[in-house]
């Protein structure tokens, strides 16, 4: 790790303990409340509760805005969210404990929090660097491609946003998780490749899937790019034993939990909550509407086509196979009963698989000639100066309830309303 990636991954926990210092207990906007509580409880829980409601303050759950809920009949602390998120807070919940004596609280103080948002910046910043040198590794460029790409993920998307203001969401830990598969990937695309980088591998897509099964999607595409490369690690049965191996290993505690909670291996956790939208996904609101659009609150992704097109010369699987993914995963997100995903910034279940979004860009500022620079003069003028202010205005993001009822038809008719005044003014 670089002395730059120390001294970034160290002013940015520090910025992230005294920006969301901010905001009392109570507010919305404190990583550990609501949903984030659901994916969290999984450690406390754990640590502490051993999942008993008796062990647990009544109040707790108010607290912190019902993220989860206590079955007092049952004696037993329920959460419908998966516990692949909490892997990876756990490190930070045992060093908070640590600071706060093992045992001494309820598991939801400040300190825990100020630890939570310290492994948000960790593993978002990982994730980028990880992702950076995959892409050095499948197309070597000039040193400034890396910073730049950098930047237009983590900013220019709401990376940033669920890595810096909401670390108790999955998102950030799926994005690290892809990251690292994407990494893998392009060391396996090559012989000789060392056996750790084949389970790390597997790994990586099992907590993918166990934190949000819906993104087997990316593990499908993942594996499709390694099949289509021909990947020499793919023609021996000792691979996919390790996939399936994996994937049971890292699911038995989520099992587990569903077995000492409601009784049975198997259990769909979220209800009546669904892909309801099968048939009529509303494509064009998921990508542009001012509330939670995907392209609204991402203008990196304005690169995307660009960046599809360079990586067409030389790397046309990948051009495929990214491409597919972005289609598949955005029909997925129009699908769910709630399209805009409630209470978020931008399209939240998109964060992890801005990697692939990456790649693109990375293709497209690597790419020499005066054709490519032609380009780049004329694109990134405009889009990395709106990178910049959606980074401003995830920072300014204060509102769970900020577009609801705003859209692009209500905005333009509220245009013509106004120039209609206009001209009865003039006449």
């Amino acid at each position: 790790m670089s002395c730059a990636t120390v001294i970034a991954l160290l002013w940015g926990v520090f910025s992230s303990w005294t920006y969301n210092d901010r905001f009392s207990p109570e507010d919305w906007r404190r990583p550990l409340r609501a949903d984030a509580s659901g994916y969290y409880i999984y450690v406390p829980g754990a640590f502490q509760y051993c999942f008993r409601a008796s062990l647990v303050d009544p109040d707790l759950p108010a607290r912190v805005g019902h993220g989860f809920r206590l079955d007092h009949d049952r004696d037993r602390i329920v959460t419908k969210y998966y516990y692949g998120a909490a892997v990876l807070m756990a490190p930070f919940h045992v060093i908070a404990e640590l600071v706060v004596g093992p045992g001494t609280t309820d598991g939801f103080t400040a300190v825990h929090q100020r630890w939570l948002e310290a492994g948000g910046i960790f593993y978002g910043s990982m994730g980028l660097l990880l992702l950076a040198m995959a892409c050095q590794r499948l197309m070597p460029a000039d040193p400034w491609v890396a910073p730049m790409m950098v930047l237009a993920v983590a900013f220019g998307t709401n990376v940033f946003y669920y890595a810096f203001r909401m670390p108790g969401y999955s998102h950030i830990y799926s994005f690290f998780w892809v990251c690292t598969a994407v990494w893998c990937v392009c060391g396996m695309r090559e012989s000789g490749h060392r056996w750790w980088k084949r389970w790390l591998f597997h790994l990586a897509c099992a907590m993918i899937f166990w934190t949000r099964p819906v993104d087997a999607i990316a593990i499908v595409g993942l594996y499709a790019w390694l099949l289509l490369e021909r990947c020499p690690a793919l023609r021996t049965w000792s691979f996919l034993v390790g996939a399936g191996l994996s994937l049971a290993i890292v699911g038995f505690p989520q099992l587990a939990y569903w077995k000492y909670v409601h009784g049975t291996w198997l259990h769909y956790s979220y209800g009546d909550e669904g892909f309801t939208n099968w048939a009529r996904p509303d494509i064009i609101r998921e990508l542009f509407a001012p509330e939670n659009g995907l392209v609204s609150h991402a203008p990196a992704m304005l690169l995307l086509p660009l960046g599809l097109w360079t990586l067409k010369r030389g790397h046309r699987i990948c051009m495929v196979v990214i491409l597919a993914l972005f289609i598949v995963s955005v029909y997925a997100c129009a699908a769910w009963h709630t399209w805009h995903f409630n209470c978020s910034y931008g399209l939240r279940p998109m964060v992890q698989y801005m990697p692939f979004l990456g790649v693109a860009i990375w293709s497209l500022l690597e790419r020499r000639g005066i054709k490519a620079l032609a380009w780049r003069s004329v694109v990134l003028p405009i889009v990395m100066p709106l990178c910049f202010i959606n980074y401003r205005v995830m920072l300014e993001y204060s509102s769970c309830d900020s577009w609801v009822g705003w859209d692009w038809s209500w905005y333009m008719d509220d245009v013509k309303a106004a120039v209609l005044c206009g001209e009865e003014h003039d006449h």
